[in-house]
């Protein structure tokens, strides 16, 4: 299946939509994979990382993220979609977390 990284709820009220979503759902689609936009979600801002080195921004992602309650990810194969990739801190902390 195909993932996108959850936005805070605030960020993506802020923005009008969550880009990672915006690129994940054609791949998905062109991939004939489903496309699971609601597997994942934010538990807590993480702030503006763009220039923070890979600890910072470790530190500043990690506990960010969960499964939404209910959700079973034992056994899946997720490929998960972010719309920048710096320096891959999201998507590590996010597969340490919900592993």
């Amino acid at each position: 299946m195909v993932v996108p990284v959850p936005l805070h709820r605030e960020r993506e009220r802020e923005r009008g939509y969550n880009q990672a979503a915006l690129l994940s759902k054609p791949l998905a689609k062109r991939l004939r994979l489903p496309h699971k936009a609601v597997l994942l979600m934010r538990t807590r801002a993480a702030g503006g990382q763009a220039s923070a080195e890979f600890g910072e921004r470790w530190e500043a992602v990690r506990g960010a993220f969960a499964t939404r309650p209910g959700i079973q990810v034992d056994n899946l194969r997720v490929l998960l979609v972010d719309d920048v990739l710096t320096q891959g801190a999201d998507a590590a902390c996010l597969c340490t977390s919900v592993a």
